[in-house]
């Protein structure tokens, strides 16, 4: 992903403007991600968000843990009117993004439980 200074327009003229926050975060703290989700969740946004927690949530888990589908139904700022089409999505997403790493996902009945694998993308101190 590249950062564009606000005076550079994408060429469709779309753009996206961070707060000073968010950029500050990515640029301290950066995580590579495949180019491949771009193509894969070109059409969902929800997909690319999950794929880039995935893979970040990879680089900074020290154990286990469990997420509920409140919290991630919060995080992800879904308006699923009911919570198993929200399960559902995010069943067939992680699907998804197990065609490019395991992203160490198992989906439970109150939620996902994250587990520890390998990086899909080494970080750069790695190399």
């Amino acid at each position: 992903m590249v950062l564009h200074k606000r005076e550079e327009v994408i060429k469709d003229g779309s753009y996206i403007e961070l707060g000073n926050q968010v950029y500050n975060e990515i640029i301290n703290n950066p995580v590579p991600v495949d180019n491949r989700a771009l193509e894969l969740f070109r059409d969902s946004s929800l997909g690319y968000d999950v794929f880039v927690w995935t893979t970040y949530t990879q680089y900074m888990i020290k154990s286990p843990f469990h997420v509920s589908w409140e919290l991630l139904e919060y995080k992800f700022h879904t308006n699923y009117t009911r919570k198993r089409d929200f399960k559902r999505k995010m069943g067939e997403i992680i699907k998804l993004i197990e065609t490019i790493y395991d992203p160490g996902c198992e989906i439970t009945k109150t939620g996902i439980r994250v587990h520890k694998t390998s990086y899909h993308v080494l970080p750069k101190y790695l190399y």
